[in-house]
C-alpha cells in the first residue's frame, strides 16, 4: 500500500500550478478509504448476530481491490520529468545504490521525516485499542467502530490539511505539526489513562488532527526532496525503512515503556521523541549551505513556475 501510495505521489512535484499539498492529500486520503471499509467490515463481522462464514467477507472484499489496485498502478502513466530523462537517456540503472552513494543523508532524514508520519498513526488508533479492550473491556465490535471513525477523520482531514500546507507551506506546517507532537504528548495520554472511552475518544481526535497536519504536507514535501532519477527508489527505500522501525514497532515500544516504567503516560515520550527527531531533520534540510550542495532538489520550499 506505502510503496503504491508513493509511486502516485511521484507526479507530484510536476504539477506547475500548486496545489501539490491538496493533491498528496487527496492521495494520502484515498487509501485510508479502504481502511475505513476494512474497519467497518470488521465492525459487521464482530457482531453477535454476525453469520457464521461472515468473517470470509474481509477476503472477499480485499481480492476484489487488491486486483482494482494492481490494475490501477498498470495504467499510472510516469511523471512528465521523468518521461524527459527517459527521452534524453538519462535514467540511473542503479537508482537505490546511487541512493546509498550520493544521497546518504537524504535518505536519512527521509527515515526520520517519513517514520513520523506513523508514529502518531499507530498512537491514535492501534495502542487505545488495547486499552479499549484490555482494561475497559469493549467488545470488538465496538472497537471496530470507534477505528472507523479515527480513520474517516484521517481520509477527511488529510485534503484540508494539505490544502492548508500549500497556503503556509509544507514545510513549515510539518515543522509546526512536530513541534504539536512534543507539546500534545503528555495531555493525550493523559486521556488515555482516565480509563473513560470518552476522554480515550477525545485524545485519539486530538492526535488525528495533529497527525494529519504533519502526513498530509509529507506526501508531497518527500518527492520534492529526491532528485527525478531516484526517486522512487530512493524514496521508496527510505520511507519504508521508517514506517517499518518507526511505526511498525511503535505498539511494542509503548507496551515495553508502560511495564518498564509502570506509568500509563510513559509512552508519550517516544511521540515526543519522534517529533523532535522530525523537526531535527526538517530543520537541516532548510540549512542554506545543504541545499546549495542539491541545487536539482525542491526541498518543498520552492514554488515550480
Amino acid at each position: 500500500m506505502q510503496i503504491f501510495k508513493l509511486q502516485s505521489f511521484a507526479t507530484v512535484p510536476s504539477l506547475k500550478d500548486g496545489g501539490a499539498g491538496f493533491l498528496g492529500g487527496v492521495i494520502g486520503s484515498a487509501s485510508f478509504v479502504g481502511s475505513v471499509l476494512a474497519a467497518f467490515i470488521g465492525f459487521l463481522v464482530t457482531l453477535p448476530q454476525a453469520p457464521d462464514w461472515g468473517w470470509r467477507m474481509a477476503f472477499i472484499f480485499g481480492a476484489v481491490f487488491g486486483l482494482v489496485g494492481f490494475y490501477v498502478r498498470y495504467k499510472i502513466k510516469e511523471s512528465p520529468d521523468f518521461l524527459t530523462l527517459k527521452e534524453n537517456n538519462k535514467i540511473t540503472m542503479q537508482p537505490l545504490l546511487e541512493t546509498f552513494r550520493n544521497y546518504k543523508l537524504l535518505s536519512l532524514y527521509t527515515v526520520f521525516i517519513g517514520g513520523a508520519v506513523f508514529v502518531p498513526l499507530y498512537l491514535s488508533f492501534i495502542y487505545p485499542s488495547v486499552i479499549l479492550k484490555r482494561d475497559l473491556n469493549l467488545s470488538s465490535s465496538h472497537i471496530f467502530m470507534i477505528n472507523t471513525y479515527i480513520m474517516l477523520l484521517w481520509s477527511i482531514l488529510l485534503p484540508v490539511m494539505g490544502y492548508m500546507s500549500d497556503k503556509f507551506g509544507k514545510q513549515k506546517t510539518m515543522s509546526g505539526a512536530s513541534i504539536g507532537f512534543i507539546l500534545c504528548a503528555l495531555p493525550v495520554f493523559w486521556l488515555y489513562s482516565t480509563n473513560d472511552w470518552g476522554y480515550i475518544l477525545l485524545g485519539q481526535t486530538i492526535l488525528s488532527f495533529i497527525g494529519t497536519a504533519y502526513a498530509a504536507p509529507s506526501l508531497s514535501f518527500l518527492p520534492e526532496i529526491f532528485p527525478t532519477n531516484i526517486r522512487y527508489s530512493g524514496l521508496s527505500f527510505s520511507y519504508s525503512v521508517g514506517a517499518a522501525l518507526f511505526g511498525g514497532f511503535t505498539p511494542l515500544i509503548a507496551h515495553v515503556l508502560v511495564e518498564f516504567t509502570q506509568s500509563p503516560l510513559s509512552p508519550a515520550i517516544y511521540l515526543m521523541l519522534s517529533g523532535v527527531a522530525a523537526w531535527i531533520a526538517l530543520s537541516f534540510l532548510n540549512v542554506p549551505s545543504y541545499k546549495e550542495s542539491y541545487p536539482d532538489l525542491r526541498f518543498g520550499l520552492r514554488k515550480t513556475a
